[in-house]
């Protein structure tokens, strides 16, 4: 408790020359996934590779105290499932757009099935992400399946 600073195994599928944006460290992990959504999480600020260790720098300090041995994982993620059109141009002329979202992923994010621990949802539209765009939107409807 209190410490910013943890050593881990590394992940397997850890690499180095990775981008880490959005990770995180959750405990008490299960290897089923049964523990999500997990919400013991802290933000990981810097890891630095150590032969089979990671020593990982955390945001805030820990908040509870975690035996050595506790079952970690890293979770890497941004804050919404893109899909749809994503980082597609549109074209000038109307283009219609379905997107469909069912079942729960077993694992990872992808954009067709729900996140494990998904609570809620809402669509997000995002204009100009990385240059000034204008989109207009006609007919938006939203079909949720039982």
């Amino acid at each position: 408790k209190g410490a910013k600073e943890i050593v881990i195994k590394r992940p397997a599928k850890w690499r180095d020359d990775f981008k880490k944006v959005y990770w995180s460290v959750v405990f008490d992990a299960k290897a089923d996934l049964s523990d999500l959504p997990n919400l013991s999480g802290n933000t990981i600020t810097a890891a630095e590779a150590d032969g089979e260790n990671l020593k990982l720098t955390l945001q805030k300090p820990l908040t509870a105290d975690y035996p050595a041995g506790t079952a970690v994982r890293c979770h890497s993620s941004g804050g919404g499932m893109y899909g749809g059109m994503m980082a597609k141009v549109p074209a000038e002329e109307w283009t219609p757009l379905a997107w469909t979202v069912s079942g729960i992923a077993p694992s990872g994010n992808p954009m067709g099935k729900w996140w494990r621990g998904t609570v809620k949802g809402a669509i997000r539209i995002i204009v100009g992400y990385t240059k000034q765009s204008e989109l207009e939107f006609r007919n938006v409807k939203l079909e949720i399946a039982d």
